[in-house]
């Protein structure tokens, strides 16, 4: 089972991207702040860099990932 993890940015964004590699889902897990690619308008509210990602949600989707690529093999 492939899965794309990244976001495309680039013309045909997430739905070329998953044609192109074959991935048969994509998932984001929002919660990250990462000072380096914050925009003008986050930078003027003051967020704060942080990852509040959800811990539970990302494992519950690894292992989801695991079993398909246990019955695909």
């Amino acid at each position: 089972m492939k899965i794309l993890v990244a976001a495309a940015s680039k013309r045909g964004g997430i739905p070329q991207a998953m044609a192109v590699t074959g991935a048969v889902a994509h998932r984001i897990f929002w919660g990250k702040i990462d000072p380096e690619v914050l925009n003008l308008g986050e930078r003027l509210v003051h967020a704060q860099p942080g990852d509040d990602r959800e811990s539970d949600a990302v494992t519950e989707w690894a292992d989801q990932i695991l079993v398909g690529a246990k019955t695909s093999t």
